[in-house]
């Protein structure tokens, strides 16, 4: 078969299928008809800005990750919730775990947005009032700013939840500084500057706390596990004031003297076992 007898076929081919569809005759060009059933079903294209665009993928994901799982979900899939094209989600994210991970950075943001604002709100309370807000009152507020932040934010709480092991960025060491941790840090610094409380490495306590706590009000929220945040609610905030509440004068000194009664009695030890093992 030559190269002109391919071409009729293919056009021969082409109206067959239009006649399939029941388009009828050639359309020109430049003919005005109703529209063809392939156009009807085409998914209309909407230009967006870039970040509307980003957001909605992540929204989209996030609701497909949460009904199906991470595994269950396709790149296609969360294409078609989003209402764009395989091809657009890879302009945002080179995979499927990078959505993931998108996700829980855009989680841990607006974590941070959440307690700026709670910072800023008990500024301007100190301004109006002319009085200093206590150290338990800037932990109160922030523990309740990041439990609100965690419920308005359930169906992600719950995606990250189920898969924190594989959105993680594994770091080379503890992240002492930057994010909550720092802000943390900060807090209980000027905690330790006004006396409130006392701890002899603020980064440190900070990133513990943190982890602690941040992962325990995430999975009490994912799995609705109301009893369970409210114990770890109250318990937070008592390890926050409690736990770091400098000893009293009289509590020190009562330390310091069992510290030195310890010293003296193992110098006596060895000082007997010194003095046995020189008349053997």
């Amino acid at each position: 078969m030559n190269e002109s007898h391919s071409v009729v076929n293919k056009g021969l081919s082409c109206l067959a299928w239009r006649s399939h569809l029941g388009c009828g005759e050639v359309v020109q060009p430049d003919a005005q008809t109703e529209p063809r059933v392939l156009d009807q079903a085409r998914r209309p294209r909407v230009a967006k800005p870039a970040d509307e665009r980003r957001r909605e993928i992540l929204d989209a994901a996030t609701r497909l990750f949460r009904a199906r799982g991470f595994d269950g979900t396709t790149v296609q899939a969360i294409a078609d919730e989003s209402n764009v094209a395989a091809g657009t989600i890879y302009l945002h994210f080179t995979s499927k775990d990078a959505i993931l991970v998108a996700l829980q950075e855009d989680y841990e943001a607006g974590l941070l947005d959440r307690v700026a604002t709670v910072a800023a709100d008990l500024l301007a309370e100190e301004d109006a009032s002319g009085v200093l807000v206590t150290y338990e009152q800037v932990v109160d507020r922030l523990i309740d700013g990041m439990v609100a932040y965690t419920l308005a934010r359930r169906e992600l709480s719950q995606v990250l939840a189920r898969h924190i092991g594989r959105a993680c960025v594994v770091p080379d060491g503890p992240i002492l500084a930057g994010g909550l941790t720092d802000v943390i840090a900060r807090l209980i610094r000027e905690g330790v500057r006004r006396g409130y409380v006392s701890s002899s490495d603020p980064a440190m306590t900070a990133y513990l706390l943190n982890l602690a706590a941040t992962t325990a009000m995430s999975y009490a929220v994912a799995f609705e596990d109301d009893a369970m945040l409210e114990r770890v609610v109250r318990q937070t905030k008592e390890l926050y004031i409690k736990a770091l509440v400098p000893a009293k004068p009289q509590l020190k000194a009562a330390f310091r003297e069992a510290d030195q009664a310890e010293e003296s009695a193992e110098r006596s030890d060895n000082g007997g076992y010194e003095a046995e093992r020189g008349s053997v």
